[in-house]
C-alpha cells in the first residue's frame, strides 16, 4: 500500500509513502521536476495521482488547468513521460476526474494450485 502527498518536511514536493506497519518515506521529488512548476494544488483539480504501481515504483498523476494531461514518473529511473491529453476545457473537480480512471487488477486465480481443480 502506498499513500501520495505533500511533503511536510520540503515544500514544494510530493512525497510517496510505503506502508510497511508504519508510513515511511519511499521517495521525495520536486513539483518543478514533475510539471515545471514550483507548487501545485494537489489533490484539486490541477494536479492529482491516479495510481502508484508498488512493483515498478511508478506513479500516474494528471496535472493541467484546461487541459489535463496524464502522466507516468518513475521513481527508480527519474523519468518522467506523458501519456495523452485526456479532458480539455471542462471545470471538473479532482473527483470527478479520478472516477474516469479504473485501474486495472489482473486476476490471477488460474495460477493458483487449486484453481485447476475448479
Amino acid at each position: 500500500m502506498h499513500l501520495a502527498n505533500n511533503d511536510d518536511m520540503a515544500s514544494g514536493k510530493l512525497a510517496i509513502r510505503g506502508d510497511s506497519n508504519e508510513w515511511t518515506l519511499k521517495h521525495r521529488v520536486s513539483y518543478k521536476h514533475l510539471v515545471g512548476m514550483e507548487y501545485v494544488f494537489f489533490g484539486s483539480h490541477e494536479f492529482f495521482i491516479v495510481a502508484i504501481h508498488p512493483d515498478c515504483n511508478m506513479v500516474f498523476f494528471v496535472f493541467g488547468h484546461d487541459e489535463k494531461t496524464l502522466m507516468s514518473y518513475d521513481m527508480d529511473s527519474g523519468s518522467l513521460h506523458v501519456i495523452r491529453n485526456v479532458i480539455r476545457n471542462f471545470d471538473y473537480t479532482a473527483s470527478e476526474i479520478s472516477e474516469c480512471f479504473l485501474p486495472y487488477v489482473p486476476l490471477f486465480s488460474k495460477s493458483l494450485p487449486d484453481a485447476a481443480e475448479q
